[in-house]
Protein backbone atom coordinates (compact mmCIF):
# COMPACT_ATOMS: atom_id res chain seq x y z
CA UNK A 1 0.00 0.00 0.00
CA UNK A 2 2.77 2.65 1.17
CA UNK A 3 4.57 1.60 -2.42
CA UNK A 4 1.34 2.53 -4.54
CA UNK A 5 1.26 5.45 -2.99
CA UNK A 6 4.85 6.37 -3.45
CA UNK A 7 4.38 5.46 -7.28
CA UNK A 8 1.19 7.69 -7.49
CA UNK A 9 3.42 10.88 -5.96
CA UNK A 10 6.53 10.15 -8.18
CA UNK A 11 4.15 10.11 -11.23
CA UNK A 12 2.50 13.69 -9.99
CA UNK A 13 5.20 15.32 -9.37
CA UNK A 14 7.10 14.19 -12.95
CA UNK A 15 4.24 15.42 -14.85
CA UNK A 16 4.12 18.60 -13.13
CA UNK A 17 7.84 19.17 -14.17
CA UNK A 18 7.35 18.57 -17.91
CA UNK A 19 4.59 20.69 -17.28
CA UNK A 20 6.79 23.30 -16.10
CA UNK A 21 8.88 23.07 -18.82
CA UNK A 22 6.59 23.21 -21.70
CA UNK A 23 4.75 26.06 -20.27
CA UNK A 24 8.30 28.14 -20.06
CA UNK A 25 8.94 27.23 -23.39
CA UNK A 26 5.35 28.48 -24.87
CA UNK A 27 6.02 31.59 -23.37
CA UNK A 28 9.56 32.27 -25.46
CA UNK A 29 7.31 30.65 -28.75
CA UNK A 30 4.53 33.34 -27.71
CA UNK A 31 7.33 36.22 -27.25
CA UNK A 32 8.79 35.15 -30.61
CA UNK A 33 5.60 35.78 -32.15
CA UNK A 34 5.88 39.55 -31.26
CA UNK A 35 9.02 39.95 -32.87
CA UNK A 36 11.68 38.60 -30.27
CA UNK A 37 14.47 36.30 -31.31
CA UNK A 38 14.71 34.69 -27.96
CA UNK A 39 13.80 31.34 -29.23
CA UNK A 40 15.85 27.83 -28.04
CA UNK A 41 16.50 23.78 -28.67
CA UNK A 42 15.52 21.57 -25.81
CA UNK A 43 17.97 18.26 -25.61
CA UNK A 44 18.65 16.26 -22.69
CA UNK A 45 22.28 16.04 -20.66
CA UNK A 46 23.66 13.00 -23.58
CA UNK A 47 22.93 15.53 -26.52
CA UNK A 48 19.39 13.61 -27.36
CA UNK A 49 16.16 15.60 -28.07
CA UNK A 50 13.31 15.64 -25.45
CA UNK A 51 11.21 13.98 -28.14
CA UNK A 52 13.73 10.71 -28.10
CA UNK A 53 13.12 10.44 -24.57
CA UNK A 54 9.50 10.96 -24.39
CA UNK A 55 9.61 7.66 -25.99
CA UNK A 56 11.34 6.06 -23.30
CA UNK A 57 9.68 4.05 -20.32
CA UNK A 58 8.05 7.00 -17.99
CA UNK A 59 9.11 4.56 -15.12
CA UNK A 60 12.87 5.88 -15.44
CA UNK A 61 12.16 8.32 -13.08
CA UNK A 62 15.69 9.32 -12.15
CA UNK A 63 16.55 11.01 -15.08
CA UNK A 64 16.58 14.75 -14.88
CA UNK A 65 15.45 17.09 -17.98
CA UNK A 66 18.16 19.83 -18.20
CA UNK A 67 17.00 22.73 -20.60
CA UNK A 68 19.99 23.99 -22.37
CA UNK A 69 20.22 27.39 -24.28
CA UNK A 70 21.80 27.04 -27.77
CA UNK A 71 22.50 30.39 -30.02
CA UNK A 72 19.20 32.29 -31.27
CA UNK A 73 17.32 30.71 -33.74
CA UNK A 74 13.95 31.65 -35.94
CA UNK A 75 13.30 27.77 -36.13
CA UNK A 76 9.61 27.47 -35.45
CA UNK A 77 9.01 24.69 -32.27
CA UNK A 78 7.18 21.37 -34.03
CA UNK A 79 4.85 18.95 -32.30
CA UNK A 80 5.71 15.98 -31.49
CA UNK A 81 2.85 14.16 -33.18
CA UNK A 82 3.04 16.32 -36.45
CA UNK A 83 5.86 16.94 -38.80
CA UNK A 84 4.35 20.41 -39.93
CA UNK A 85 5.30 23.60 -37.75
CA UNK A 86 3.01 25.48 -36.14
CA UNK A 87 2.84 28.65 -33.97
CA UNK A 88 -0.38 27.24 -31.79
CA UNK A 89 0.99 26.18 -27.88
CA UNK A 90 2.00 22.11 -28.38
CA UNK A 91 0.14 19.67 -26.32
CA UNK A 92 3.74 17.77 -26.29
CA UNK A 93 7.41 18.39 -26.10
CA UNK A 94 8.65 19.81 -29.92
CA UNK A 95 9.95 16.82 -31.92
CA UNK A 96 13.54 16.69 -33.91
CA UNK A 97 14.56 18.89 -35.95
CA UNK A 98 17.62 20.03 -37.43
CA UNK A 99 18.51 23.64 -36.77
CA UNK A 100 19.97 26.25 -39.20
CA UNK A 101 22.50 28.15 -38.10
CA UNK A 102 23.19 32.04 -39.32
CA UNK A 103 26.96 33.81 -38.69
CA UNK A 104 24.88 37.34 -38.87
CA UNK A 105 20.98 38.46 -38.36
CA UNK A 106 19.42 37.95 -41.76
CA UNK A 107 16.31 36.31 -43.05
CA UNK A 108 15.84 32.28 -44.40
CA UNK A 109 12.97 31.23 -45.90
CA UNK A 110 12.74 27.36 -46.50
CA UNK A 111 16.64 26.85 -46.08
CA UNK A 112 17.98 23.37 -46.42
CA UNK A 113 20.78 22.28 -44.09
CA UNK A 114 24.31 23.66 -43.92
CA UNK A 115 23.66 26.96 -45.74
CA UNK A 116 25.76 29.42 -44.41
CA UNK A 117 24.77 33.28 -45.16
CA UNK A 118 28.66 35.16 -45.17
CA UNK A 119 26.41 38.42 -44.07
CA UNK A 120 23.32 39.86 -43.89
CA UNK A 121 20.96 39.10 -46.99
CA UNK A 122 18.16 36.88 -48.19
CA UNK A 123 18.53 33.28 -49.15
CA UNK A 124 15.64 31.46 -50.88
CA UNK A 125 15.43 27.82 -51.40
CA UNK A 126 18.88 27.70 -51.85
CA UNK A 127 20.62 24.32 -52.01
CA UNK A 128 23.27 22.85 -49.76
CA UNK A 129 26.96 24.69 -49.66
CA UNK A 130 25.95 27.98 -51.36
CA UNK A 131 27.92 30.90 -49.83
CA UNK A 132 26.86 34.27 -50.40
CA UNK A 133 30.08 36.42 -49.74
CA UNK A 134 28.39 39.90 -49.57
CA UNK A 135 24.67 41.14 -49.54
CA UNK A 136 22.07 40.25 -52.12
CA UNK A 137 19.70 36.95 -53.22
CA UNK A 138 20.52 34.12 -54.74
CA UNK A 139 17.68 31.91 -56.36
CA UNK A 140 18.22 28.84 -57.37
CA UNK A 141 21.65 28.67 -57.75
CA UNK A 142 23.42 25.42 -58.20
CA UNK A 143 25.85 23.86 -55.70
CA UNK A 144 29.64 25.37 -55.10
CA UNK A 145 28.35 29.08 -56.73
CA UNK A 146 30.17 31.57 -55.12
CA UNK A 147 28.58 35.54 -56.21
CA UNK A 148 31.44 37.78 -55.43
CA UNK A 149 29.61 40.85 -55.30
CA UNK A 150 26.41 41.88 -54.08
CA UNK A 151 23.65 41.18 -56.35
CA UNK A 152 21.75 38.14 -57.85
CA UNK A 153 22.65 34.68 -59.58
CA UNK A 154 19.80 33.11 -61.48
CA UNK A 155 20.51 30.17 -63.02
CA UNK A 156 24.36 30.24 -63.27
CA UNK A 157 25.48 27.13 -64.71
CA UNK A 158 27.74 24.88 -62.44
CA UNK A 159 30.96 25.96 -61.59
CA UNK A 160 30.86 29.45 -62.70
CA UNK A 161 33.02 31.90 -60.42
CA UNK A 162 31.82 35.44 -61.20
CA UNK A 163 35.17 37.74 -60.10
CA UNK A 164 36.15 41.63 -60.79
CA UNK A 165 37.37 42.35 -64.54
CA UNK A 166 39.66 39.53 -65.69
CA UNK A 167 40.17 36.37 -65.13
CA UNK A 168 43.19 34.52 -63.65
CA UNK A 169 43.60 31.27 -61.73
CA UNK A 170 40.40 29.86 -63.09
CA UNK A 171 40.29 25.90 -62.79
CA UNK A 172 40.47 24.42 -66.16
CA UNK A 173 37.18 22.43 -65.61
CA UNK A 174 35.21 26.30 -64.94
CA UNK A 175 34.17 28.79 -67.41
CA UNK A 176 35.58 32.36 -66.96
CA UNK A 177 33.32 34.85 -67.03
CA UNK A 178 33.39 38.75 -65.73
CA UNK A 179 30.60 40.25 -63.87
CA UNK A 180 27.56 41.26 -66.31
CA UNK A 181 29.53 39.83 -69.34
CA UNK A 182 27.94 37.76 -71.78
CA UNK A 183 29.67 34.43 -72.82
CA UNK A 184 32.08 34.87 -75.96
CA UNK A 185 30.27 33.68 -79.68
CA UNK A 186 31.94 32.48 -82.17
CA UNK A 187 33.31 35.29 -84.47
CA UNK A 188 31.04 35.06 -87.62
CA UNK A 189 33.07 34.90 -90.83
CA UNK A 190 30.88 37.95 -92.19
CA UNK A 191 31.88 40.22 -89.29
CA UNK A 192 34.20 42.21 -91.04
CA UNK A 193 32.15 42.46 -94.33
CA UNK A 194 30.75 45.89 -95.85
CA UNK A 195 28.80 46.19 -99.38
CA UNK A 196 29.71 49.03 -100.85
CA UNK A 197 27.16 49.36 -104.08
CA UNK A 198 26.76 45.74 -104.43
CA UNK A 199 30.36 45.05 -104.23
CA UNK A 200 31.20 43.31 -100.94
CA UNK A 201 34.67 44.08 -98.99
CA UNK A 202 36.48 42.21 -96.37
CA UNK A 203 37.76 44.51 -94.48
CA UNK A 204 41.03 43.58 -92.61
CA UNK A 205 43.89 45.86 -90.70
CA UNK A 206 44.31 49.09 -89.60
CA UNK A 207 46.69 51.45 -92.21
CA UNK A 208 46.41 55.12 -90.52
CA UNK A 209 43.30 57.50 -88.99
CA UNK A 210 43.34 61.01 -89.50
CA UNK A 211 40.95 64.09 -87.99
CA UNK A 212 37.77 63.00 -89.73
CA UNK A 213 38.02 59.08 -90.01
CA UNK A 214 39.93 55.67 -90.58
CA UNK A 215 41.55 53.55 -93.61
CA UNK A 216 41.36 50.26 -93.50
CA UNK A 217 43.33 47.62 -95.70
CA UNK A 218 40.89 45.30 -97.66
CA UNK A 219 39.78 42.91 -100.39
CA UNK A 220 37.08 42.81 -103.45
CA UNK A 221 35.87 39.49 -102.89
CA UNK A 222 34.52 39.40 -106.36
CA UNK A 223 38.18 39.05 -107.63
CA UNK A 224 40.65 39.73 -104.71
CA UNK A 225 41.63 42.75 -105.57
CA UNK A 226 43.31 44.80 -102.78
CA UNK A 227 42.26 48.02 -102.03
CA UNK A 228 41.77 50.03 -98.92
CA UNK A 229 38.65 51.83 -97.39
CA UNK A 230 38.33 54.72 -95.65
CA UNK A 231 35.42 55.37 -93.60
CA UNK A 232 34.98 59.08 -92.64
CA UNK A 233 32.81 60.69 -90.60
CA UNK A 234 30.40 63.42 -91.88
CA UNK A 235 30.95 66.32 -89.69
CA UNK A 236 31.77 68.97 -90.75
CA UNK A 237 29.30 68.30 -93.53
CA UNK A 238 30.60 70.21 -96.93
CA UNK A 239 29.19 69.13 -99.70
CA UNK A 240 29.88 69.85 -103.40
CA UNK A 241 27.73 69.70 -106.72
CA UNK A 242 29.37 67.55 -109.43
CA UNK A 243 28.37 67.75 -113.18
CA UNK A 244 28.04 64.03 -113.10
CA UNK A 245 25.58 63.55 -110.29
CA UNK A 246 22.57 64.73 -109.38
CA UNK A 247 22.38 64.78 -105.87
CA UNK A 248 25.10 66.70 -103.51
CA UNK A 249 28.56 64.85 -102.28
CA UNK A 250 30.92 64.95 -99.75
CA UNK A 251 33.73 66.95 -100.67
CA UNK A 252 36.37 64.39 -100.39
CA UNK A 253 34.24 62.41 -102.88
CA UNK A 254 33.70 64.98 -104.85
CA UNK A 255 37.08 66.18 -104.79
CA UNK A 256 38.84 63.33 -105.06
CA UNK A 257 36.10 62.18 -108.29
CA UNK A 258 37.01 65.14 -110.51
CA UNK A 259 40.93 64.51 -109.63
CA UNK A 260 41.04 61.47 -110.64
CA UNK A 261 38.45 61.67 -113.86
CA UNK A 262 39.81 61.34 -117.06
CA UNK A 263 43.02 60.32 -118.18
CA UNK A 264 45.10 57.99 -114.95
CA UNK A 265 47.41 59.65 -113.42
CA UNK A 266 49.86 57.05 -111.66
CA UNK A 267 50.82 60.66 -109.15
CA UNK A 268 47.20 60.14 -107.62
CA UNK A 269 45.37 57.19 -105.94
CA UNK A 270 42.26 56.25 -107.90
CA UNK A 271 39.30 56.26 -106.50
CA UNK A 272 37.36 53.32 -106.70
CA UNK A 273 34.00 53.15 -105.49
CA UNK A 274 32.26 55.07 -102.61
CA UNK A 275 29.12 54.84 -100.66
CA UNK A 276 27.65 57.99 -98.84
CA UNK A 277 24.80 57.34 -95.11
CA UNK A 278 23.42 59.80 -92.98
CA UNK A 279 26.37 60.80 -90.65
CA UNK A 280 29.58 58.61 -92.24
CA UNK A 281 30.60 57.62 -95.82
CA UNK A 282 32.61 54.75 -97.03
CA UNK A 283 35.71 55.56 -100.06
CA UNK A 284 37.00 52.43 -101.70
CA UNK A 285 41.08 53.44 -102.87
CA UNK A 286 43.58 52.01 -104.67
CA UNK A 287 46.04 50.57 -102.34
CA UNK A 288 49.77 50.19 -103.85
CA UNK A 289 51.87 48.13 -102.65
CA UNK A 290 55.00 48.06 -101.20
CA UNK A 291 54.26 51.45 -99.65
CA UNK A 292 54.83 53.70 -97.11
CA UNK A 293 53.83 57.25 -96.53
CA UNK A 294 56.89 59.82 -96.90
CA UNK A 295 56.35 61.01 -93.41
CA UNK A 296 57.51 57.83 -91.97
CA UNK A 297 59.90 57.41 -94.46
CA UNK A 298 61.36 61.03 -93.40
CA UNK A 299 60.90 59.80 -89.34
CA UNK A 300 62.16 56.27 -90.28
CA UNK A 301 65.20 57.64 -92.44
CA UNK A 302 68.96 58.41 -90.50
CA UNK A 303 71.05 60.80 -91.87
CA UNK A 304 70.82 62.90 -95.17
CA UNK A 305 68.26 61.41 -97.85
CA UNK A 306 70.13 60.92 -101.20
CA UNK A 307 69.79 63.50 -103.78
CA UNK A 308 68.46 61.12 -106.30
CA UNK A 309 65.63 59.96 -103.96
CA UNK A 310 65.04 63.53 -103.05
CA UNK A 311 64.49 64.23 -107.09
CA UNK A 312 61.92 61.69 -107.64
CA UNK A 313 59.81 62.62 -104.24
CA UNK A 314 59.57 66.30 -105.60
CA UNK A 315 59.35 65.21 -109.17
CA UNK A 316 55.96 62.89 -108.75
CA UNK A 317 54.65 65.07 -105.69
CA UNK A 318 55.11 68.41 -108.62
CA UNK A 319 52.96 66.22 -111.08
CA UNK A 320 50.39 65.51 -108.66
CA UNK A 321 49.86 69.12 -107.79
CA UNK A 322 49.90 70.39 -111.18
CA UNK A 323 47.21 67.22 -112.18
CA UNK A 324 44.75 68.65 -109.27
CA UNK A 325 45.09 72.27 -110.14
CA UNK A 326 44.58 71.81 -113.74
CA UNK A 327 40.97 69.76 -113.04
CA UNK A 328 39.86 72.20 -110.48
CA UNK A 329 40.86 70.68 -107.68
CA UNK A 330 42.67 72.41 -104.82
CA UNK A 331 44.17 70.28 -102.66
CA UNK A 332 45.28 72.68 -99.85
CA UNK A 333 47.15 69.84 -98.04
CA UNK A 334 50.18 68.91 -99.73
CA UNK A 335 52.46 67.24 -96.92
CA UNK A 336 54.97 64.41 -95.86
CA UNK A 337 51.87 61.95 -94.75
CA UNK A 338 49.63 62.67 -97.38
CA UNK A 339 52.47 60.83 -100.10
CA UNK A 340 52.24 57.77 -100.09
CA UNK A 341 55.65 56.44 -101.60
CA UNK A 342 57.32 52.86 -103.08
CA UNK A 343 59.88 52.47 -100.86
CA UNK A 344 61.77 50.60 -103.95
CA UNK A 345 61.01 52.56 -107.18
CA UNK A 346 60.44 56.09 -104.83
CA UNK A 347 57.32 57.13 -107.22
CA UNK A 348 55.18 59.22 -105.21
CA UNK A 349 51.03 59.02 -104.73
CA UNK A 350 49.03 62.27 -103.55
CA UNK A 351 46.14 60.77 -100.92
CA UNK A 352 43.26 62.63 -98.56
CA UNK A 353 41.18 65.57 -100.29
CA UNK A 354 39.17 66.03 -97.31
CA UNK A 355 40.65 69.50 -96.66
CA UNK A 356 40.35 70.14 -100.38
CA UNK A 357 38.26 73.00 -102.31
CA UNK A 358 37.37 73.38 -106.22
CA UNK A 359 39.73 75.64 -107.31
CA UNK A 360 38.82 79.30 -108.67
CA UNK A 361 40.59 82.30 -110.04
CA UNK A 362 39.00 84.22 -107.32
CA UNK A 363 40.94 84.32 -103.53
CA UNK A 364 40.60 82.36 -100.42
CA UNK A 365 40.35 83.86 -96.65
CA UNK A 366 39.89 80.41 -95.03
CA UNK A 367 42.30 77.83 -95.07
CA UNK A 368 41.41 74.35 -93.82
CA UNK A 369 44.84 71.79 -93.58
CA UNK A 370 48.26 71.30 -91.57
CA UNK A 371 48.76 74.98 -90.23
CA UNK A 372 52.61 75.13 -90.46
CA UNK A 373 51.82 74.55 -94.29
CA UNK A 374 49.73 77.58 -94.20
CA UNK A 375 50.54 80.26 -96.94
CA UNK A 376 52.09 82.85 -95.38
CA UNK A 377 50.28 86.31 -96.93
CA UNK A 378 47.22 84.86 -95.64
CA UNK A 379 48.69 85.85 -92.19
CA UNK A 380 49.92 89.09 -93.45
CA UNK A 381 47.58 90.39 -96.06
CA UNK A 382 44.34 88.42 -95.43
CA UNK A 383 43.96 86.42 -98.44
CA UNK A 384 45.89 84.07 -100.82
CA UNK A 385 45.75 82.32 -104.26
CA UNK A 386 45.71 78.59 -105.16
CA UNK A 387 48.47 78.13 -107.25
CA UNK A 388 50.81 80.03 -105.24
CA UNK A 389 49.64 78.42 -101.76
CA UNK A 390 50.24 75.08 -103.45
CA UNK A 391 53.83 75.93 -104.57
CA UNK A 392 54.53 77.14 -101.32
CA UNK A 393 53.84 73.76 -100.19
CA UNK A 394 55.93 72.20 -102.79
CA UNK A 395 58.95 74.09 -101.18
CA UNK A 396 58.42 73.53 -97.47
CA UNK A 397 58.28 69.18 -98.60
CA UNK A 398 61.79 70.03 -100.09
CA UNK A 399 62.92 71.51 -96.95
CA UNK A 400 61.22 68.93 -94.69
CA UNK A 401 63.22 66.53 -96.45
CA UNK A 402 66.47 68.03 -96.69
CA UNK A 403 67.15 69.69 -93.19
CA UNK A 404 64.06 67.88 -91.11
CA UNK A 405 62.73 71.37 -90.17
CA UNK A 406 60.40 73.78 -91.26
CA UNK A 407 62.54 76.93 -92.19
CA UNK A 408 62.98 79.76 -89.92
CA UNK A 409 62.61 84.20 -91.10
CA UNK A 410 66.44 83.86 -91.32
CA UNK A 411 66.60 81.05 -93.68
CA UNK A 412 63.81 82.75 -95.87
CA UNK A 413 65.33 85.74 -96.50
CA UNK A 414 68.22 84.38 -97.82
CA UNK A 415 65.96 82.42 -100.38
CA UNK A 416 64.57 85.40 -101.36
CA UNK A 417 67.82 86.18 -102.84
CA UNK A 418 68.16 82.67 -104.52
CA UNK A 419 71.89 82.24 -102.40
CA UNK A 420 70.64 79.16 -99.66
CA UNK A 421 72.28 76.04 -100.31
CA UNK A 422 73.65 73.15 -98.28
CA UNK A 423 76.70 71.44 -98.67
CA UNK A 424 76.45 68.55 -101.01
CA UNK A 425 73.61 69.07 -102.91
CA UNK A 426 73.52 69.95 -106.41
CA UNK A 427 72.65 74.16 -107.20
CA UNK A 428 69.67 72.82 -109.45
CA UNK A 429 68.29 70.89 -106.01
CA UNK A 430 68.76 74.40 -103.66
CA UNK A 431 67.40 76.54 -106.52
CA UNK A 432 64.30 74.36 -107.16
CA UNK A 433 62.94 75.10 -103.19
CA UNK A 434 64.17 78.69 -103.35
CA UNK A 435 61.68 79.27 -106.27
CA UNK A 436 58.62 78.08 -104.17
CA UNK A 437 59.73 79.50 -100.78
CA UNK A 438 59.20 83.38 -102.01
CA UNK A 439 57.27 85.08 -99.05
CA UNK A 440 55.94 87.15 -102.05
CA UNK A 441 53.14 85.17 -104.20
CA UNK A 442 53.48 86.87 -107.04
CA UNK A 443 57.43 85.93 -107.08
CA UNK A 444 57.06 82.59 -106.51
CA UNK A 445 57.33 79.91 -110.00
CA UNK A 446 54.45 78.52 -111.92
CA UNK A 447 53.48 74.91 -111.58
CA UNK A 448 54.29 74.76 -115.35
CA UNK A 449 57.91 76.02 -114.99
CA UNK A 450 58.45 73.94 -111.85
CA UNK A 451 57.38 70.65 -113.82
CA UNK A 452 60.08 70.90 -116.56
CA UNK A 453 62.82 72.65 -113.95
CA UNK A 454 66.57 71.69 -114.66
CA UNK A 455 66.68 69.76 -111.65
CA UNK A 456 63.91 66.96 -113.21
CA UNK A 457 66.01 66.86 -116.66
CA UNK A 458 67.42 63.64 -115.85
CA UNK A 459 64.06 62.11 -114.83
CA UNK A 460 62.15 63.83 -117.92
CA UNK A 461 65.28 62.02 -120.83
CA UNK A 462 63.80 58.18 -118.93
CA UNK A 463 60.19 59.33 -119.71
Amino acid sequence: MLFTVLGVISLFLRKRTINSTVSGQDKNFDRQEEGLVTGSNVATSDGRKIGDWCKESSLHLEEQIKVQTEKPSLEEPVDGQSEEPSLVEPDSVPGEEQASKFAKPGCSHDDPPNVVSAKPGCSHDDPPNVVSAKPGCSHDDPPNVVSAKPGCSHDDPPNVVSAKLGCKDVGKSATCQTEGAVPPKKKNKDTNIIEINSHRYEIGAELGKGGYGTVFAATRLQDGLRVAVKIANFKPKRLFRVDDFNQLLPAEIALHFLATKGPEVKELVQLLDWKVEADRYFMVLERPTPCVSVGDFLRDHEGRIPEDVLRKIMFHTTIAADTCLKRGVFHRDIKPDNLLMNPQTFEVKLIDFGCGVPLTEDYYITYLGTVQFMPPELKKIGYYYGEPATVWSLGLLQFLLMYKKFPEKRDLRRMKNKNYYQYGRSEECCDFFSCCLQTNPSLRQKLNALRAHAWFKRIIKKI
